[in-house]
């Protein structure tokens, strides 16, 4: 089995192993990018649902992608649409983030759990972590949950898009 140390994904991100940082001879001349938000990988055999609507849920967790596995399927018909294929595969050190979503609320952990092997499509990106009182907060700046920032203002003006400073000052007060 091959063992890969960086990939890019899907929306430009940069993954590298933490294997690989390791094996870099001055690694703090590198960015570490192998903290991941990882979707629906807990229990990959379990589907989460929701009470109310009884629709399966996303669940999100992010953790050190420690590896990334190259796997040659078989030719057994066990694999069936996958026969005779390569797959990634991640080896992922979980954070214990009570699978709290960091692109919504602040995320934080202390410690991790232990590490899954999970399929390298459920990595959606890279994040970011900043140590705060003895704990890891995560950023989540991923291109799906950047929300939009544009304010629309009350503004009435005497004439249809009007440029006058005097409708301008209204806006720099």
């Amino acid at each position: 089995m091959n063992i890969w140390g960086k990939l890019r994904i899907r929306g430009g991100d940069l993954l590298r192993t933490s294997w690989a940082l390791k094996r870099i001879k001055s690694s703090t001349e590198y960015r570490d990018n192998c903290y991941v938000r990882d979707e629906n990988s807990p229990d990959q055999f379990e589907v989460t649902f929701d009470q109310d609507s009884n629709n399966a849920v996303t669940v999100v967790q992010y953790g050190r992608l420690e590896k990334i596995l190259e796997f040659e399927t078989g030719s057994q018909n066990t694999w069936r649409g996958l026969k005779n294929t390569y797959q990634l595969l991640a080896l992922i050190s979980p954070c214990k983030t009570g699978g709290k979503d960091a692109s919504h609320q602040v995320v934080e952990y202390k410690d991790m759990k232990e590490s899954i092997i999970t399929d390298i499509r459920n990595i959606k990106a890279v994040v970011g972590r900043v140590k705060s009182r003895g704990r890891w907060i995560i950023v989540d700046r991923s291109v799906e949950t950047v929300l939009q920032a544009w304010g629309v203002g009350d503004h009435k003006s005497s004439e249809e898009g009007s440029d006058s400073d005097e409708d301008s000052d209204k806006y720099n007060q």
